[in-house]
């Protein structure tokens, strides 16, 4: 991994969600679907991108996807 990993991976992440969602139409519609809801990626063991035991993780992913 490169030196500067942790202060540019929320960016790689967004930019690479943003490829994703503008190249696949099925995932972009089901997305778009989700409207205002709040995302929350439900990786337990994850407290970075996903929400973590009872809530107490980041949600970076969850909070990622409701910007794209």
């Amino acid at each position: 991994l490169t030196p500067n990993w942790s202060t540019i991976k929320v960016n790689v992440m967004l930019e690479a969600l943003r490829a994703k969602f503008s190249a696949h139409e099925g995932p972009r519609s089901m997305l778009l679907a989700s409207g205002t809801a709040v995302l929350v990626e439900a990786a337990p063991h994850d407290f970075v991108w996903g929400g973590g035991h009872n809530g107490s993780g980041t949600n970076m992913l969850g909070r990622l996807l409701m910007r794209v």
